[in-house]
C-alpha cells in the first residue's frame, strides 16, 4: 500500500531503488551496511541471482550476530573480538537481567496470514535462504 501512495518515503534509497520490484526491503537494508557501495552498485542487479552473487563477491563481514542465536553465534566467533570462550561466558553470565516492568510481546505470528508470509519470503527469500529462516522456526521460539 505504501509503495503505491509514496514509494519514496520508504528510507535507506529503498523505496527509490528499482531493486523494490523484486527485492523486499530487509534484504536491501542488509546489503547496503554490508557490502561496498550497494546503492550505486543496485543498479546493475536485476534478478535474484545477481543478488546472491553480489553479496558473495561483496560482503565484508567476517561474522552476524542474531539475535534469535546470540549466545550461540557470539560463543562460535568469540575469536573475532575475544580472547577466550570463558570472557564471552562471563559478559553473558553479568548481562543485566529483563526488566520486570517489560511488557510481554504478543507472538509475531498473530500478524501474518499465509497470502502475507509468502509475500514476505518471495521479497525476502535471500536472507530467508542465507541464513536458513522458516516461517515454522520462528514460530518454536
Amino acid at each position: 500500500m505504501l509503495f503505491e501512495v509514496n514509494p519514496e518515503a520508504i528510507g535507506s534509497y529503498y523505496g527509490l531503488s528499482k531493486l523494490n520490484k523484486f527485492v523486499g526491503f530487509l534484504t536491501f537494508d542488509y546489503l547496503r551496511p554490508f557490502t561496498k557501495d550497494f546503492v550505486k552498485e543496485s543498479k546493475k542487479l536485476q534478478t535474484y541471482e545477481a543478488i546472491v552473487d553480489y553479496d558473495k563477491k561483496n560482503n565484508f563481514t567476517d561474522c552476524i550476530l542474531r539475535n534469535e542465536n546470540l549466545r550461540t553465534d557470539l560463543l562460535n566467533n568469540y575469536n573475532l573480538y575475544a580472547e577466550s570462550e570463558e570472557m564471552i561466558e562471563m559478559a553473558i553470565a553479568h548481562r543485566p537481567k529483563r526488566s520486570r516492568t517489560a511488557t510481554e510481546k504478543k507472538a509475531f505470528h498473530l500478524f501474518y496470514d499465509d497470502e502475507l508470509k509468502n509475500l514476505i519470503y518471495e521479497r525476502d527469500k535471500f536472507i530467508f535462504e542465507k541464513y536458513g529462516y522458516t516461517f515454522e522456526d520462528l514460530l518454536k521460539k
